[in-house]
Order: structure tokens, then C-alpha cells, then sequence
């Protein structure tokens, strides 16, 4: 990801905090659980690349590349019309779980979205081939994407007052036109300056040499069912926390939807925002995707997460309540905010452990791992839950911490199988990092005790301002004093 990719995408996933003052109390509960089944559904698509269908082709010319272009696009809108037919009994079994009527068509429109995002970036790759440095079409679309959702709020909130499943329609429908413009663009630049014309398509038509579809299925598939495991704890998240706090725990179903569109929306983009800066960090100074497991010095990347990680989550579990206010002009739902700062120390270290898994030969001991991960979060959710309610915490953070624990157990087993397969040293930092767990300890109970001397309640968007400025200069000046001490205590060695 270049520098520029990652700024769209952070201004795009930003988007949520204009997107929830516009929408403010609407129940967008419906189109938060069609798109997290959506995204299950994209994820199939992960591995579908051009680059990597070159390889198998070993040469190639100009042909060859549009005719596995062509043939990408084919297997994309077979496999998407596959797919919006299971939306149909899918939309059924998860109405008939949750009790929710009206389901059948936000998901069958859900499944028209499927095709767009691999066909575009399936094109953005065959513009890069062919050195077409003039336009990026992925970013073009997440731009394209945000804006037209951003209008189509603030149309169902302030213009239009309509009901609940006609403003979730219509939101579904802006990722379908956005889509839809943003092929049109593609097509008329691709028309304009004859990457794709009439007379080529039907040469490919034609040409009897075209790379098998189930060649290109089935080039390192098993990397696709991976990512589909990892996208869906979150559609497993939602219909567990709506189901078991609906039957078990009588919450009422307005409650339920605020849970889940605060923890599962607002709270988890901005984490995974957060996550997307890091990674992109850590992938950019270690040079991950050029590099065999044996070759990854995977202490040396755990010590530098460690050194990032931990002040952030520290700050950000401290100054929940004014960081909530900041972004979303209340805390009410402050407590996510601990919860998922938690969660985005293990989805990194989850993170860099697939990365590194699907790296390594041994495709099932890859999938293996990932499966018993799922099956944890699947199994011990509802007993996790439940222990939350015996010991008076917020449920939905039960469902958070059950999929923290599944991500600490691919982690364990994961480096386990990266150490005994690479002999690569993990812990080779291991007293490094404890250091740093000690000083971040340290910084945790001098701001606690500082919360009995500055009492500002974070009440409105400048005190919590004014209180996150504060404790941020005071965790600077903490860390400058520390870095000063550790670099005398050096110097006294040396002499």
C-alpha cells in the first residue's frame, strides 16, 4: 500500500464520524449486518489477481494479459450471482435467528455490492501492468464510495423522513450506485484510450488459448478461505450479541442496535483505522510481503509493536470517555472504547500471524490454525457473555473479549508452528519488551493518579479536547525523561 492509498483510506474510514452525527438515533442496524455478510462474501475474491496468474502463465504478452483480465471478470460475476442467490435462504435463516422481518431484500441488494470492489481492483491492477500511472481506480472508488454515502445520510436524516427499512434500502443502494458510477468512469477510460475495445473483447471471445477458470479459481485458494475466517467475526459478533442479549437478557431491541451500531460501526472503524496506520508502519520498515517467514525478524517487529502499541492502547483506555466525546459528541458508549483498545493489540499481532502463516508451505496447517480460532469464538461466546453479565460488565465487551482470546490462541499456536517449521527466534526481545511493558505501567498509574487532580469532565467536545491535549504533553514529557535517563545510563556503560 503506498503512502497515498493509505491516507484515502483513512480519510474514507474517518467518514463514520460525520456519517454518525448526520444520521444520529436512525436504526442502521440492518444495513451494519448486510454488509458484514457482504464483506464474508467479497473476501472470496482476495486472491484473484492478475500479477499472480501471470506467474502460472510464466510469458506473456499483451493477449495474454487482457484475456486473464477478462477471464477474472468472468469468474467474479459468476461467482457474485452464485452468491446473491445464497443471500436469499441466508437472509431467511438470519431472520429466523434473530427475529427481524424484512431481510430478504436489503440482502439480495447487498449481494449486487459484491461484484464491484473485486472488479475494480482487478482493473486498478491492469492499469498498473500496462503502466497506466494517470488514474487509480481503487482509490477513485472509496472516494466515489464515501461521498455518495455521506449525501445519501444526510438525504434519509434531514430531507426525507422515512422508515427504518426504506433508510437502510436506501443506504445499501448508495454502495450500488457508487459502483455503478465508478465502472462507468472506468469503462469510459478504458474506451477513451483503447485498453479495452469492441474488436479485443471479441478476439477473446475467440481465442481458444484462454488460461482455465478453474486454474485461476484455484491459484492459492487456501489464502482466500483464510481471509474468509478472519472477515467473518464480525457477522458472527453481531448475530450472536443481537440473539443472546434479546433472548437471554431481555434487552430491548432499540438497546441492541445502539450496542452493536456504536461497538461494531463507529468504535471498530475507528480501531481499524488506527490498525491500518500501524501495520502499514511495521509492513513498510520490515518489507513483509517480499519476505519468506525464515527471513522475517518476527522479535524485532513484536518489539517495535510493543513500543507503539502499548502507550496508545494506555491513552486511549485512560481518556475513553474524552476521546469518545471528541469523536462522536457523547460518552455514553465510552466503555467500547477500553474494550476495542484491547482488541487492536491482538488484531495487529493476529494480523502479522496470518501474514506470516500464508507465507509458510504448509497450507493446512495454516488453515488448521485459523479454523480452531473460529471455532473458539463460535463455541465459548455465549459462556464468555455470560460471565460478563454474572460480573456486572457491558455484554457486548463479553463478545469482544471471546474474540481477543480466539486471536491470543492463533497467535500462540501460529508462532509456535513459525518457530518449529523456520527455527526463528520470537523472543529473542522478550527482556526488551518486558522493559517497556514496565515503563508503560508506570505511565498507566501516573495518569490515573493524575485523573484525582485534573476532575474535567469531558462533558463537550473542548473539554474533552482540552483533557486529551493535557494528558498527551504529559505522556510526551514521560517519555522524553525516560529516553534521556536510558541514554545517560548508556553512556555510563560506555565510559
Amino acid at each position: 500500500m503506498s503512502k497515498k492509498s493509505l491516507i484515502i483510506n483513512i480519510i474514507c474510514l474517518l467518514a463514520i464520524i460525520p456519517f454518525s452525527v448526520i444520521i444520529q438515533d436512525l436504526n442502521i442496524f440492518k444495513t451494519i449486518l448486510t454488509l458484514s455478510i457482504t464483506i464474508i462474501f467479497i473476501s472470496s475474491f482476495h486472491r484473484l489477481s492478475i500479477s499472480q496468474n501471470i506467474n502460472i502463465q510464466n510469458n506473456y504478452n499483451d493477449s495474454k494479459l487482457l484475456s486473464i483480465f477478462l477471464q477474472i471478470i468472468k469468474i467474479i460475476l459468476i461467482l457474485s450471482g452464485i452468491y446473491i442467490i445464497l443471500l436469499y435462504p441466508l437472509s431467511l435463516i438470519t431472520s429466523k435467528i434473530l427475529d427481524i422481518q424484512s431481510l430478504s431484500i436489503i440482502f439480495i441488494l447487498s449481494g449486487l455490492i459484491i461484484p464491484f470492489y473485486p472488479i475494480i481492483k482487478v482493473t486498478n491492477e491492469y492499469l498498473e501492468i500496462k503502466k497506466v500511472n494517470k488514474i487509480n481506480v481503487l482509490q477513485l472508488y472509496y472516494i466515489i464510495n464515501t461521498t455518495i454515502l455521506i449525501i445519501t445520510s444526510i438525504f434519509i436524516s434531514l430531507v426525507f423522513k422515512l422508515n427504518t427499512d426504506t433508510n437502510n434500502i436506501i443506504l445499501i443502494s448508495s454502495f450500488i450506485l457508487s459502483g455503478i458510477i465508478t465502472l462507468t468512469i472506468i469503462y469510459l477510460y478504458l474506451k477513451k484510450y483503447k485498453y479495452l475495445t469492441i474488436k479485443n473483447l471479441l478476439a477473446q471471445n475467440k481465442n481458444h488459448n484462454k488460461p482455465k477458470l478453474t486454474k485461476i479459481i484455484m491459484s492459492e485458494s487456501y489464502i482466500s478461505i483464510i481471509t474468509i475466517i478472519k472477515n467473518s467475526y464480525l457477522y458472527i459478533s453481531i448475530v450472536y450479541v443481537y440473539y443472546i442479549l434479546k433472548n437471554i437478557y431481555n434487552y430491548t431491541s432499540i438497546t441492541i442496535t445502539q450496542i452493536i451500531t456504536n461497538t461494531y460501526c463507529y468504535g471498530l472503524l475507528v480501531i481499524i483505522t488506527i490498525a491500518l496506520i500501524i501495520i502499514y508502519i511495521i509492513e513498510k520498515k520490515y518489507q513483509l510481503s517480499n519476505k519468506q517467514p525464515k527471513d522475517i525478524n518476527i522479535s524485532a517487529i513484536y518489539y517495535r509493536l510493543a513500543v507503539i502499541l502499548l502507550p496508545i492502547i494506555i491513552i486511549m483506555i485512560i481518556l475513553s470517555p474524552a476521546l469518545w466525546t471528541l469523536l462522536f459528541n457523547t460518552n455514553n458508549y465510552s466503555y467500547i472504547l477500553v474494550g476495542l483498545s484491547i482488541f487492536l493489540f491482538f488484531l495487529i499481532f493476529y494480523h502479522i500471524t496470518l501474514k506470516t502463516l500464508t507465507t509458510m508451505k504448509n497450507k493446512k496447517i495454516s488453515l488448521i490454525i485459523t479454523s480452531i480460532g473460529l471455532i473458539f469464538k463460535l463455541i465459548f461466546t455465549p459462556p464468555i457473555i455470560a460471565s460478563f453479565y454474572r460480573m456486572g460488565y457491558p455484554l457486548v465487551m463479553g463478545d469482544v473479549t471471546s474474540t481477543i482470546i480466539s486471536y491470543i490462541i492463533v497467535i500462540i499456536i501460529g508462532n509456535y508452528f513459525i518457530q518449529k517449521t523456520y527455527k526463528v527466534p520470537i523472543f529473542s526481545n522478550l527482556e526488551k519488551i518486558l522493559n517497556i511493558i514496565y515503563n508503560n505501567i508506570i505511565l498507566m498509574v501516573e495518569l490515573i493518579l493524575l485523573q484525582l487532580i485534573i476532575t474535567i469532565n469531558p462533558t463537550t467536545r473542548s473539554k474533552a479536547l482540552l483533557l486529551i491535549i493535557i494528558y498527551s504533553v504529559i505522556a510526551i514529557i514521560f517519555y522524553a525523561i525516560r529516553l534521556y535517563i536510558a541514554k545517560r545510563n548508556k553512556n555510563r556503560k560506555k565510559e
